[in-house]
């Protein structure tokens, strides 16, 4: 083997090692975003369901929270693990005020908040990335459930 083949093969030998760590790390970003997308349409999903018929939708065991969990959670499948997915109703005058969800009969007025946050894990995610990961959806309630 001659002096330049062997300076060659140091050559490729240091930047393969950085090429390939950023094109894996690459990869594990790709699916890390993948991941939030699918958790974040699990809220969105969640709340679409809890916004047809959202009486009793915050406590657990419930018809409506266990249909809210279940959508939750069939959007939640193959890379992300799900965790917890929690509701709550918020008056639309006073956001950061959580409340009971109101009885068909309550006093609802315009712009009330139906909130569904879910938590999940990563599978096979690298140590850099955090344990849990969450988001939460708002719909609005407009009137009595169906």
């Amino acid at each position: 083997m001659n002096r330049e083949a062997g300076a060659t093969m140091v050559e490729f030998a240091l930047v393969a090692v950085v090429a390939f760590m950023l094109l894996f790390g690459l990869a594990e970003v790709g699916l890390i975003v993948f991941g939030n997308s699918i958790g974040s349409n699990a809220a969105r999903d969640g709340a679409r369901v809890g916004i047809i018929d959202y009486v009793d939708a915050d406590v657990p065991g419930s018809p409506n929270n266990l249909a809210i969990l279940a959508s939750v959670q069939q959007r939640l499948v193959g890379m992300v693990t799900f965790e917890s997915a929690a509701v709550s109703w918020r008056p639309g005058g006073h956001p950061g005020v959580g409340l009971p969800c109101p009885p068909p009969s309550g006093d609802l007025t315009r712009g009330d908040l139906l909130e569904v946050t879910v938590k999940w894990k990563h599978r096979g995610a690298a140590a850099f990335v955090p344990a849990t990961h969450s988001a939460t959806a708002r719909m609005v309630i407009n009137g009595a459930p169906d």
